[in-house]
């Protein structure tokens, strides 16, 4: 990956001040790691809200639009798509046989 401007923070933060198209908020750890870890702790389904809060806090990083290309290819795993994330969730939930809890 190419040294450049990366830069940490919350991605709710980092996605309001993103004005380069060139860069991409990318949540670390992706977002369905952190959705299950939450659904789990709850002991039954996240709402929306809760669902696109977790999103906003959750750890992201700035990348090159490059670089995030090789880090997907890198760890080979899919994440969800924070722009979509409650629709994105609830049909992995549906397709994954993932009911919560």
């Amino acid at each position: 990956m190419s040294d450049n401007k990366y830069r940490g923070g919350s991605y709710g933060e980092l996605r309001s001040s993103l004005t380069d198209p060139a860069l991409v908020v990318v949540p670390l750890p992706p977002l369905l790691v952190t959705l299950h870890q939450l659904e789990k702790e709850k002991g039954f389904s996240l709402t929306e809200q809760e669902v696109l809060s977790a999103r906003d806090r959750n750890p992201a990083l700035i990348m090159d639009v490059e670089d995030w290309k090789q880090l997907v290819e890198q760890r080979r795993l899919d994440d969800l798509d924070p722009d979509d994330v409650w629709a994105e969730w609830q049909a992995y939930r549906l397709t994954s046989g993932d009911n919560g809890g």
